[in-house]
């Protein structure tokens, strides 16, 4: 929760704690923005839940699970979805490999927003439940996704202890946003 608001904070951006349900991307906690054409995007998406294939956020989880599972996983999301959300098997698996590479991901926000997101995964003790936090953004929204990501790191490095700043303060990052 702190991480959240710190972000939040920082950015006046929409943040966003995904995790997976089933195989579905599920919106777990967020944040409003406080500025931008995202400040009402959040106000009605807890709870949501969105086919793992269709947005960024997705990608990064299923990136958590092991091969030959996740192509399986993928084979069914693609059988079961509609017409036009139908995805090239390899393009999405490949895809999906970058993101457990790097841990983080940058792409639609999907939900039936026109919306991009920078997100990466959280470091969780049950490697069963992934989550992943995410920055939401309008698309010609002139934000810095590299800053964006940095703050993503940054947050996350001073939630597991790696820093001296104090969790409760937070200073604004106006070069990402």
């Amino acid at each position: 929760v702190q991480l959240l608001d710190r972000l939040s904070s920082q950015t006046g951006l929409a943040v966003v704690l995904f995790g997976m349900t089933g195989l579905s991307t599920q919106v777990f906690a967020w944040r409003a923005a406080s500025r931008g054409p995202a400040r009402d995007l959040c106000r009605t998406v807890g709870g949501l839940q969105h086919p793992l294939s269709h947005c960024a956020a997705g990608w990064l989880l299923l990136s958590t699970i092991a091969q030959p599972r996740r192509d399986g996983l993928l084979r069914r999301l693609n059988s079961e979805a509609s017409e036009e959300s139908k995805f090239v098997f390899s393009e999405m698996s490949a895809r999906i490999d970058v993101c457990a590479q790097s841990g983080q991901v940058r792409g639609s926000a999907g939900f039936g927003s026109n919306r991009e997101m920078v997100a990466q995964l959280l470091p969780v003790e049950a490697a069963d439940e992934p989550l992943a936090i995410a920055i939401l953004f309008g698309r010609d929204e002139p934000v810095n996704r590299d800053a964006l990501a940095g703050s993503i790191a940054e947050g996350i490095r001073l939630m597991m202890g790696g820093g001296e700043d104090n969790p409760g303060s937070v200073t604004a990052f106006p070069t990402a946003a």
